[in-house]
């Protein structure tokens, strides 16, 4: 944890307490995200396995069923699982990405309310401001669009990855579905 130094200027001691625990909460946050985003990643390499695991499976039972699965009603079959390993991967490529622009943003706040003390122009209650200011969203500078650049990664990231979590789920109906809409229409 950086410790708060206040040279050259006399702050209140509680003043001080609470830029010295603001710097620790904003590595713990910081942290929290950051474990978090990686939590997601390997969420998303299970999602792929298991999709890759059920385009095996429904392979292996296609070459049970009688008659035969053609490779068309397999292809047709499987696609939601085809497009769970897709999406999965492509979220996975944008997750460095977000891990980055995360980091970034947390260096630069972290920076920001480390430097603070220096700005010997604020008064207590303008410096007591600005520490309590740090933890919202920045309005302008290079934080603010760090800020900006973090958050579409992460929903670019989310977007691939709720797509890659829902097609999986859906595969689930869809591959049994296409067996018996075959078998349907082979009866007739």
């Amino acid at each position: 944890m950086v410790e708060s130094q206040d040279e050259g200027r006399d702050r209140p001691g509680w003043l001080a307490a609470l830029h010295s625990l603001s710097l620790g909460e904003l590595q713990r946050s910081h942290e929290i995200a950051s474990r978090t985003n990686l939590h997601e990643d390997a969420m998303l390499i299970w999602v792929i396995a298991l999709a890759g695991g059920a385009v095996y499976l429904a392979v292996q039972i296609s070459g049970y069923s009688e008659p035969k699965l053609s490779i068309v009603h397999l292809f047709i079959g499987v696609l939601p699982w085809i497009v769970t390993i897709f999406t999965g991967v492509v979220a996975r490529l944008l997750m460095p990405h977000l891990l980055l622009a995360d980091s970034q943003l947390s260096h630069i706040r972290r920076s920001e309310l480390a430097l603070l003390p220096l700005r010997r122009e604020l008064d207590d209650r303008q410096f007591g401001q600005e520490i309590v200011e740090m933890f919202g969203d920045p309005k302008e500078g290079v934080a603010a669009e760090l800020a900006q650049k973090a958050n579409r990664w992460s929903r670019k990231v989310d977007q691939w990855s709720m797509v890659s979590q829902v097609s999986l789920a859906a595969g689930i109906l869809w591959f049994p579905g296409v067996l018996v809409f075959r078998h349907l229409c082979q009866r007739q």
